[in-house]
């Protein structure tokens, strides 16, 4: 049996939320989410094991205006967590890739 590999492995959930609602915000920008990226936030979702209720949290954020509190909550956690060095990464890789 092949095993799945899990991302974010060794956070927390909140954390694991955060990061992806943070990132679900950044590659959706323009607050309009195709089934494609719809999708591959579901597939980020499964991947780092989050519950239901995360995963709904993660594509609320990617196909809805988010509010300035929420993605400061989202940041707020990053803020503490070693996570923060990976979404500042990710932050750059999408800016390069949106030219």
């Amino acid at each position: 049996m092949e095993q799945q590999s899990t991302i974010l492995e060794g956070y927390s959930a909140q954390e694991k939320t955060a990061y992806l609602g943070a990132i679900a915000s950044v590659a959706t920008a323009d607050r309009s989410a195709s089934d494609e990226e719809l999708a591959f936030m579901d597939a980020l979702c499964a991947s780092a094991n989050l519950s239901e209720d995360e995963t709904d949290a993660v594509r609320q954020t990617a196909s809805a205006q988010m509010t300035d509190a929420e993605l400061k909550s989202y940041l707020d956690v990053l803020k503490g967590s070693e996570l923060r060095f990976s979404f500042v990464s990710d932050v750059i890789a999408f800016a390069e890739a949106d030219k």
